[in-house]
């Protein structure tokens, strides 16, 4: 089975996170990204002891988000280098290799971007509602 890749971030301060982070900007560097094999019969992943062996890969994404009049403006931009280490007898064309995984990786970056947007959104009703609640407290 196939499972999510495990990743290890941090952002431009060091801090593995970036919704802490009061500025309208931040940006994420990616320093391992490990692909996982997923048992489908028990759902646990295995992951790789040494990814380096297998990949390669340097990704970097930046956000920012301004306040608008309807809500919160967010962007989000990334760039990722991919080298898969295949062995010089692999079979299979390199040309051939790089049209099956292309979509492969668009789509996860897609994914993840998704994801992270998804992520904020919900953070953001969290706050909303702590919000609310609070002003009915102030109310009372």
């Amino acid at each position: 089975g196939r499972a999510p890749p495990r990743s290890q971030c941090l952002d431009s301060r060091g801090a593995p996170t970036f919704f802490s982070r009061p500025s309208m900007w931040v940006e994420v560097s990616v320093l391992e990204t490990n692909p996982g094999l997923m048992d489908a019969a028990s759902g646990e992943v295995e992951y790789q002891e040494d990814p380096g062996e297998l990949i390669e890969t340097n990704t970097k994404v930046v956000m920012r988000w301004r306040q608008v009049k309807t809500g919160l403006r967010v962007s989000q931009e990334a760039s990722q280098r991919f080298l898969l280490k295949v062995p010089g007898w692999f079979p299979v064309p390199d040309a051939v290799i790089e049209a099956v995984l292309r979509p492969f990786i668009e789509q996860s970056i897609a994914g993840s971007q998704r994801g992270v947007v998804e992520r904020l959104q919900d953070l953001l009703r969290a706050a909303d509602s702590q919000s609310e609640r609070k002003g009915a407290l102030h109310r009372a």
